[in-house]
């Protein structure tokens, strides 16, 4: 049996279906709450098929869904909202989880060595919402106008510009400063800058283990 660690967890966060907060989603667990709902339109959209076969759609529209829990008000983090338009939302997701469990440990305001207090978070590097609104403004948008000028010869390329335009006008902004708010190995960075952490920061990535190798990573440089 592994020895016992002088580790003690002292505050705790988190964002879950049905509960905007780690106390919330306890008492939900005592009350049998079962936060599995049906889905919004925006989420089903054309993607919902009863009997799909095809790898491309969905064949059910019940899920867990942060709803009205995932918002976050960036300013108060010191996140610009011209910034906050183009991010990755697990970028503030994570923001605002990581303020919240340093308030119920009580160290929000209250002096401590912040040059030995890092940030170690488990993250997927695949790809997120941010970069997708990314992809979409170039290779993807630039795919749809080179098939809008197949269907429609008849459009001429100021027709074309127009319509790129009208469409890009939809999404989200990108800017030289989105840069770090779309890469996933920055979110641990953003957390330590904006709560004035110094110590190591980074993501571990290791597939369904890394909530675990995060932790043991965080005991370790402990």
């Amino acid at each position: 049996m592994s020895q016992p660690l002088d580790i003690a967890i002292v505050g705790v966060a988190g964002i879950y279906p049905g509960a905007a907060n780690a106390r919330h989603y306890w008492q939900n667990i005592l009350d049998k709450v079962d936060a599995v709902r049906e889905a919004d339109p925006e989420w089903v959209g054309p993607f919902y098929e009863a009997n799909a076969t095809d790898d491309d759609r969905i064949y059910t529209t019940r899920g867990g869904f942060l709803g009205e829990h995932a918002r976050v008000n960036p300013g108060l983090y010191g996140v610009t909202p011209n910034m906050a338009a183009g991010a990755d939302p697990d970028h503030l997701l994570t923001l605002k989880c990581a303020h919240d469990a340093l308030a119920d440990a009580g160290y929000l305001h209250k002096p401590f060595d912040r040059e030995r207090a890092g940030v170690v978070i488990g993250r997927g590097t695949y790809g997120n919402r941010g970069m997708l609104g990314t992809m979409s403004r170039t290779a993807f948008l630039d795919q749809a106008m080179d098939l809008i000028r197949g269907l429609r010869p008849d459009f001429s390329e100021r027709d074309i510009r127009g319509l790129q335009n009208a469409l890009k006008s939809q999404l989200p902004p990108f800017q030289a400063e989105h840069i770090g708010v779309l890469t996933p190995n920055v979110i641990a960075g953003l957390v330590a800058n904006r709560l004035n952490l110094m110590g190591p920061s980074y993501i571990v990535d290791a597939a369904c283990a890394t909530t675990m190798i995060a932790l043991e990573s965080a005991v370790r440089e402990l």
